[in-house]
């Protein structure tokens, strides 16, 4: 590893971490844009997006309006407070989604991202498995 100076700002941030953080955010922006709503289809990576958002803004309803009705029953308060309390902040400075590949199993398609943060912690593994267009499971690991 070289030993090179960077510029700092006042908190002491590097230039280059600084900039990382911009485009794991833009780059979650750009998953973002142009998602649909509940009714609509939508891609899975939209629907990531979705879901990704709304846990981030601690809005449950959100998160589950794209579920079949098992998933919403499964999500209750407790279950999403659970989930925000680990992934919210981070997911409020910034992540980028990199997809990896999708899985057909027992007539679910299960599509799998790895999640890069912003602040450089640990990666995160989504897995989201939809069920005739509708989301049927969402974990975070």
């Amino acid at each position: 590893m070289d030993a090179v100076a960077h510029p700092a700002d006042k908190a002491g941030t590097p230039a280059p971490a600084r900039l990382l953080g911009l485009a794991a955010l833009l780059a979650c922006l750009a998953l973002w844009a142009g998602q649909g709503r509940a009714g609509e289809t939508a891609t899975p990576d939209a629907v990531l997006g979705e879901m990704l958002t709304a846990l981030a803004a601690d809005d449950r309803a959100g998160f589950v309006a794209r579920g079949d009705a098992a998933f919403a029953a499964a999500v209750d308060t407790k279950v999403f407070a659970a989930v925000r309390a680990h992934f919210g902040e981070r997911l409020r400075q910034g992540c980028a989604p990199v997809f990896l590949g999708r899985l057909a199993q027992q007539g679910v398609e299960t599509h799998l991202w790895k999640l890069s943060f912003a602040d450089r912690g640990d990666d995160a593994l989504a897995r989201l498995a939809l069920r005739g267009g509708k989301v049927a499971g969402f974990w975070l690991q």
